[in-house]
């Protein structure tokens, strides 16, 4: 009855954890373990408390790829892992799977083991962002969690739509143009950062927990100047109230205060190769959640659509 319970809650709420263009849907008890920070070869485990996990390799193969060879060469390592153990592995090379969802882009390879613990995985080339990923979700060999497995499964996607991708992680869910790479990020239950870059533009995306606490005696304003001024140290800021909704809000700007970099930004833009010599930051509270969340640009001046998009796309609630 427990397990049975247990599996209900599983199967109810959902989250989405992307990351490097990975996008994973989990019960929403699940959390990340480990986040690969290389787009072009990485790994990615979300776990659950109970023994639950989705794992997730990717890399971008040099010359074509046999997905079979993969395959073989991963049966293999968990083979000698499994003998250095002392323990038994079984191998399935076409188990059942409850669900399967055809995609035009991929060929799609199923497999299962058992041993000390038991996986469904599944592994395939993608044509649009040419990786080859490798998946699987890990579970105690007591319980029979298939359906949730080929669920798992079957709904990652491995890379973005409409020039745009999507990360999301502890709470903070953004998106930014494709071929913007993670800059710096922080993950913590009470504050998660992630910074992107794309030469000299920037993009940063912030969620604080526990809103109540941190505005308790401070103001919106006051409080994200405080916790933003070594990263606007270079700028001149103003700050505006600004319409997020229902939410309060404030908005932040300003110009460079290198000298040189005004003059080269100044020379760029006659040259229309205009130089990121702006700061744009929006910040607001979301009394419904009980976090602030706050989206800042380096960029050109007058340049907003990148910003703008990826404030857009920033989901509170």
């Amino acid at each position: 009855m427990a397990q049975a319970a247990a599996q209900a809650r599983r199967q109810a709420e959902w989250i989405t954890v992307a990351w490097q263009g990975i996008s994973v849907q989990v019960p929403e008890d699940w959390y990340p373990a480990a986040l690969g920070t290389e787009r072009a070869s990485g790994y990615l485990r979300i776990q659950s408390a109970d023994g639950h996990a989705v794992e997730v390799k990717w890399f971008q193969p040099k010359h074509t790829v046999d997905l079979e060879r993969e395959v073989a060469k991963y049966r293999k390592t968990l083979e000698r892992g499994a003998r250095k153990r002392r323990r038994a592995f079984e191998w399935r090379d076409k188990p059942k799977v409850p669900e399967r969802e055809s995609r035009p882009d991929k060929s799609r390879r199923f497999f299962a083991w058992r041993s000390e613990g038991q996986a469904l995985g599944v592994i395939w080339y993608c044509r649009t962002c040419s990786r080859v990923i490798l998946a699987q979700v890990v579970m105690p060999t007591d319980q029979e969690a298939s359906v949730l497995a080929s669920r798992i499964l079957n709904g990652i996607e491995d890379h973005g739509e409409e020039d745009q991708e999507r990360w999301s992680v502890y709470g903070l869910a953004v998106s930014v143009p494709t071929g913007w790479s993670l800059d710096k990020h922080q993950l913590m239950a009470g504050y998660t950062m992630l910074q992107f870059r794309r030469r000299d533009r920037v993009i940063r995306a912030e969620r604080w927990a526990l809103a109540s606490v941190a505005l308790k005696d401070v103001e919106l304003r006051d409080f994200v100047w405080q916790k933003s001024r070594k990263f606007w140290k270079d700028f001149s800021i103003d700050v505006t109230e600004a319409a997020r909704g229902p939410h309060t809000a404030n908005r932040f700007g300003g110009h460079t205060r290198k000298v040189w970099l005004r003059g080269v930004a100044a020379i760029r833009r006659l040259l229309r190769r205009p130089a990121a010599d702006w700061l744009t930051a929006q910040a607001w509270h979301c009394d419904a959640e009980n976090k602030i969340f706050a989206v800042h640009a380096i960029h050109p001046r007058g340049d907003l659509e990148v910003f703008d998009k990826a404030l857009d796309s920033v989901t509170c609630h």
